[in-house]
């Protein structure tokens, strides 16, 4: 089986591991937001916050499915093996998602997909136990998870058309605007690219397709390189490209 890289500690001081959902400002927009904290405190004590270096795998298709994932901060592929050994990018999550929910709510023993940190990703790590206890404690709890659910299909849905539509270009820049939202979310003023391999699976063509793009983008100046893998970005040059039917 492969070996997952180490994660991390959340770096925050005020987080010794052990989340403290009580206390979250995140969890008031989380799946988790619907249940009385003072009455789950002990369950929820089993819940960890951790964080992932980007390119950590938080799980590997096929290992035994015990816990589930909220996500704080970041970007999180989902990717599954193809009959020719090739790898195919099936969904993103970004803040707020839940990483394995397919899993609990099919009773399953093992992940179907590979799940990856595109970005550097702060998470919750939740043990499916503690989803069954409060499950079996408080009914209200199984609305959150069904529009959960129903949301991650309508996301999922989303971005199938998102990626699949339009020019190789407008889907480039689409890519790169996801990462923008990102930087924004963040108040940052530079994207940190991720890999050209990643691009291609996303919209559903070659690495050197995308290279391609890349470069000229850059000779538009829509992107400026920053520092290593760093670059600032023209939001409006991308959206005006991604909203353009240009072949």
């Amino acid at each position: 089986m492969t070996k997952l890289p180490n994660h991390v500690k959340c770096l925050d001081i005020t987080w010794i591991g052990h989340a403290d959902c009580q206390h979250c400002a995140f969890r008031k927009n989380g799946i988790l937001s619907v249940i009385d904290t003072s009455i789950f405190q002990k369950t929820l004590k089993r819940i960890i916050q951790l964080r992932y270096k980007k390119n950590s795998m938080l799980f590997v298709e096929n290992a035994p499915a015990v816990e589930l994932f909220i996500v704080r901060k970041g970007l999180i592929k989902l990717e599954e093996t193809l009959d020719d050994g090739n790898r195919r990018i099936i969904r993103l999550l970004k803040k707020g998602s839940v990483v394995g929910l397919e899993t609990f709510l099919d009773n399953g023993q093992r992940f179907d997909q590979t799940a990856i940190a595109l970005l550097e990703a702060e998470v919750c790590r939740v043990p499916y136990q503690v989803m069954k206890d409060i499950l079996d404690n408080d009914p209200n709890f199984y609305k959150a998870v069904l529009q959960e659910w129903h949301d991650q299909l309508e996301a999922s849905r989303n971005t199938v058309v998102e990626f699949s539509t339009g020019s190789l270009r407008q889907r480039v820049a689409r890519v790169l605007l996801m990462l923008v939202d990102e930087a924004n979310h963040n108040g940052q003023l530079e994207i940190e690219m991720i890999h050209a391999n990643d691009i291609a699976a996303l919209i559903g063509t070659t690495r050197e397709s995308v290279s391609r793009n890349i470069a000229e983008f850059k000779r538009n100046k829509f992107l400026t390189k920053s520092g290593p893998n760093k670059m600032r970005f023209d939001e409006f040059a991308l959206r005006e490209v991604a909203e353009t039917n240009n072949k």
